[in-house]
């Protein structure tokens, strides 16, 4: 997961999208990691961390996509996932310079604009 402090979602809050602020508390304040902008935690926290109404996945080093994660019954159980509100960004979404954050800008708005 990406700490809501990170550019993406500060990016994404810009433009009227709402990080969970609390996810992190609510994963069991797991250490942070690389250059302290993301953190991972055990899937026996995952419904009580990933209960937002909207999902974001950035697929990185061979993570799954959204698709495949909707396959796999632990993830299929949250909100955003039983409603339909996933979707995939790039992986030059998650530390963007300029130039990707407006890619990444231009996806979001092919998607919701």
């Amino acid at each position: 997961m990406i700490s809501a402090t990170a550019a993406l979602p500060e990016m994404m809050n810009e433009i009227g999208f709402e990080a969970d602020a609390d996810v992190w508390d609510k994963a069991g304040n797991p250490e942070l990691y690389g250059t302290g902008d993301s953190f991972q935690f055990s899937l026996e926290r995952l419904e009580q961390a990933a209960d937002a109404p909207v999902v974001f996945v950035i697929a990185l080093d061979g993570d799954r996509t959204a698709e495949e994660l909707a396959d796999d019954p632990i993830y299929a159980r949250l909100p955003a996932f039983q409603n339909g509100n996933v979707y995939d960004l790039p992986a030059t979404s998650f530390r963007p310079d300029y130039r990707l954050a407006i890619d990444t800008l231009d996806i979001v708005e092919a998607q919701f604009g």
